[in-house]
């Protein structure tokens, strides 16, 4: 099933797959027994994509195993909002603000009591 060109000819749908989740991504695909095709490598600001051909039918099955990955997918159809590396990134900065706050306030406080 995986890898035909026939998907191409059929009712399909396409999306983009970031190059650090291709293999998990066709892991999925494979043991859904889902067909599909991939085309060549594009180059985005984000890094390398790989193109997946999926058919119309198949949408809702890979709908389902999108939702509960973190597999990130471009696609002008499909609109996932995945941010895994951004809310990583996002929650590390607000610790620090956070932590900087909390300092800030304790040497405020420690310099009022010291020169009243």
């Amino acid at each position: 099933m995986p890898k035909t060109i026939s998907v191409k000819f059929k009712n399909h749908f396409k999306v983009d797959v970031h190059a650090k989740d291709v293999l998990l991504f066709e892991q999925e695909l494979n043991q859904k027994g889902l067909d599909f095709y991939v085309s060549q490598t594009a180059v985005s600001s984000s890094g390398s994509l790989m193109q997946y051909y999926l058919l119309d039918k198949d949408k809702p099955v890979i709908d389902s195993f999108l939702e509960n990955t973190d597999i990130i997918v471009l696609s002008e159809i499909l609109e996932y909002s995945v941010f895994g590396d951004q809310r990583k990134f996002m929650n590390l900065y607000l610790k620090l603000v956070g932590v900087f706050i909390v300092l800030m306030l304790v040497l405020k406080t420690i310099d009022a009591l010291v020169n009243p």
